[in-house]
């Protein structure tokens, strides 16, 4: 017997990127914007505390590593020079003030990115009043006609900007951030800091 499967959702298509959205919508971004220009990294040393951890009965662990310090450096302008912080004994605050310095860098990126990036914004703003004013002229005259109704409609919708607008804007704000052999050992070495400042922090 044939088996036939049934896809609930239907067949896997690419999503869009968020400039192939903003194209639908009439807003054209040339493919040298598209690529992201910013990045950073960042790569830790460790030390042996020499304290015990968890004794059992079978295993004891004689040491453990901590962070001693982390080398931070990109290619957004200011922050070229590799920057390193050494942990003064507290492998926490040495974990929070990296964050802290990359959110920095952060918000370097994204306001360089937004002032490149302004023209498109304000195309998008001038879509939404635009079909925002369609929309409270469509409730005024009340008119129901059938010619270009349906165009009419769709003008005067402003969410699918607004969704554009909000989909670029996180692109613009997020800083791509990368470590040397991060998977087989640095985010092993500080992701019970990591982790929780960021959660508790929104970050």
């Amino acid at each position: 017997a044939k088996v036939v499967y049934k896809f609930k959702g239907g067949a896997y298509t690419t999503p869009k990127t968020t400039f192939e959205k903003l194209e639908q919508l009439g807003v054209d971004v040339p493919n040298e914007l598209r690529f992201y220009p910013y990045v950073a990294v960042f790569d830790y040393e460790a030390f042996f505390t020499g304290e015990p951890q968890y004794p059992t009965a079978d295993l004891a662990f004689h040491s453990r590593l901590e962070p001693a310090s982390v080398s931070i450096s990109s290619n957004v302008p200011g922050y070229t020079v590799p920057f390193c912080l050494i942990s003064d004994g507290d492998p926490k605050a040495l974990v929070v003030d990296m964050v802290n310095y990359l959110s920095v860098i952060q918000t370097t990126a994204a306001k360089l990115l937004h002032e490149q990036f302004q023209p498109y914004l304000d195309h998008l703003d001038h879509k939404i009043n635009n079909a925002k004013a369609r929309r409270s002229a469509y409730k005024r005259t009340k008119s129901r006609r059938q010619a270009g109704r349906v165009r009419y409609r769709a003008q005067m919708d402003p969410e699918p900007y607004i969704m554009a607008k909000k989909s670029l804007e996180r692109w613009l704000n997020e800083l791509p951030v990368y470590t040397f052999n991060g998977s087989g050992f640095d985010f092993h070495l500080i992701k019970k800091y990591l982790i929780p400042y960021l959660v508790n922090n929104a970050i």
